[in-house]
């Protein structure tokens, strides 16, 4: 499984899941050569709605295994699954 995070630099050094690639959503059309056709592409984003754009974006470029991680990465982390975190200097 690939892990796909089409959010935005910033929203990626506060909090993430392990092993994801980031490609933002305003790239992914111009960067799609640099994601495996031979393996299933698990795509988030925050809350969900980007990701969802990036899923039918791939499919019509041809990407067979695309799955779209319902409620990103926000659903991820209720659901009591590990995220990484930066921590942020106070």
């Amino acid at each position: 499984m690939f892990l796909l995070d089409v959010r935005n630099p910033g929203e990626c050094e506060q909090k993430y899941i392990k092993d994801g690639c980031n490609i933002p959503l305003d790239e992914l059309a111009a960067r799609t050569a640099e994601l495996p056709k031979d393996q299933e592409i698990v795509i988030y984003c925050r809350s969900g709605y980007r990701s969802s754009i990036a899923a039918s974006l791939l499919r019509g470029q041809g990407f067979k295994e695309v799955t779209d991680l319902i409620a990103g990465i926000e659903g991820w982390e209720a659901s009591g699954l590990e995220v990484e975190q930066e921590v942020v200097p106070t």
